[in-house]
């Protein structure tokens, strides 16, 4: 809860659950570094809001010995929940934790919500971090599959985060046995916190960012490397810079600058026409407000089908015009629909050079638009609802 993702993608539909009467002990793992400089923050946010918070820490290596470990450990807090407290429903945000769900359903009875957030699996396997030559890994993606099989076959209601996703789900065996309930949830924005700005909100932002006011400016949102296509980004903006000599690719990330500098450099991108730097949720706004155009180039595979980019909905909420490439989730269908930016099917220098020649039509694109269309899909208030629907579902009015 610690981290960017939980504090954007877990509390505020606990919180707004919470204010339609919901009761939630949260179990999660967290880094030691982050725990420590964001505890009191969260602490804070979850007795606001009636939540029980229970932190466990996170290990990271040895690998798969560190993730058994903190299995162990969330399995022993939620069996000692589970004994102390009246539980209805136990909810489970992706595959480890749902190991625990499908164990409290099989074993006790309790109504499980398997929240897969994604081919969890399978992504690691795409992503190369599960090497499945290896015969560990092998043997590790074989189990989650498995078991990936009895969450769907279990489960009380199914959460995917795209439509893409629960398609998919809908042809395996598994799913076809109980043909339990799909529910669709992206990730949602709260729009409440990513707000369109006027002109002279976003003039002032620039001038404290030392940005011109007629500077074209292309931004970039979240963490680099594994799914993200950087190298392809950086060439997009060579592209931009070989029209608009003065343009600015902003990096917001919490990765290294180094990272970013070092590809630049071997792509002949100067380091002065990129800046980089890590703002936290509360200043976010401003910070991206300053965005003529933003940029997500994901590797496309077929886990990712599954997948739903936070910062989509963040940016879109905010008005600022997309360009992303197909192949994730429902990014294709949702961007075109809402008319909120460009998506490429072919990434090269070529499709590149094209759309940039034709850059400035995005300019003609309406921001308030996009923000209003945008809503349909990715407003935190409809997603806390889709949500309660789920439990009222399971657990009756």
């Amino acid at each position: 809860m610690t981290d960017p993702l939980g504090q954007s993608q877990v509390l505020p539909y606990i919180a707004g659950l919470s204010e339609l009467g919901y009761s939630f002990t949260l179990i999660s793992c967290e880094k030691p570094d982050r725990f420590k400089q964001f505890s009191k923050k969260i602490n804070e946010y979850c007795s606001t809001h009636g939540i029980v918070w229970k932190p466990l820490p996170y290990h990271k290596k040895p690998p798969v010995l560190s993730t058994l470990y903190d299995y162990f450990r969330l399995r022993r807090s939620a069996l000692e929940i589970y004994k102390s407290r009246e539980i209805s429903l136990v909810h489970c945000r992706s595959y480890i934790p749902s190991l625990i769900g499908n164990e409290l359903k099989v074993k006790k009875g309790i109504k499980f919500v398997f929240d897969m957030r994604g081919f969890w699996a399978d992504e690691r396997v795409d992503g190369g971090l599960w090497n499945i030559s290896n015969p560990v890994y092998r043997w590790v993606y074989r189990f989650f599959k498995r078991q990936e099989r009895q969450f769907i076959q279990h489960a009380d209601s199914i959460v995917s985060l795209t439509e893409a996703g629960r398609s998919e789900i809908q042809n395996w065996d598994s799913w076809k046995q109980n043909k339990n309930e799909i529910t669709v949830v992206p990730c949602s924005a709260d729009f409440e916190h990513f707000q369109l700005l006027n002109d002279a909100q976003k003039y002032s932002n620039r001038v404290a960012m030392g940005i011109g006011k007629d500077q074209f400016v292309l931004s970039y949102l979240g963490s680099l490397g594994t799914w993200y296509l950087l190298d392809e980004m950086l060439l997009f903006f060579r592209s931009i810079k070989s029209q608009k000599q003065t343009a600015l690719f902003l990096i917001v990330t919490p990765e290294s600058p180094d990272i970013v500098y070092e590809k630049a450099r071997k792509l002949g991108i100067s380091k002065e026409s990129i800046h980089v730097c890590f703002k936290t949720r509360q200043d976010l706004v401003d910070t991206l407000s300053v965005s003529d155009l933003s940029i997500s180039f994901i590797k496309p595979a077929y886990s990712k089908i599954s997948s739903s980019p936070t910062k989509l909905g963040e940016l879109l909420a905010m008005g600022i015009p997309v360009i992303c490439n197909s192949g994730v989730g429902d990014v294709k269908e949702i961007v075109e629909k809402i008319d909120g930016g460009i998506v490429l099917d072919s990434l090269d220098t070529e499709s590149f050079d094209k759309i940039v020649t034709n850059l400035d039509s995005l300019n003609t694109l309406n921001r308030q638009t996009i923000r209003e269309k945008a809503m349909e899909y990715y407003s935190l208030t409809k997603a806390v609802n889709k949500y309660a629907d789920v439990y009222k579902s399971i657990l009756g009015q």
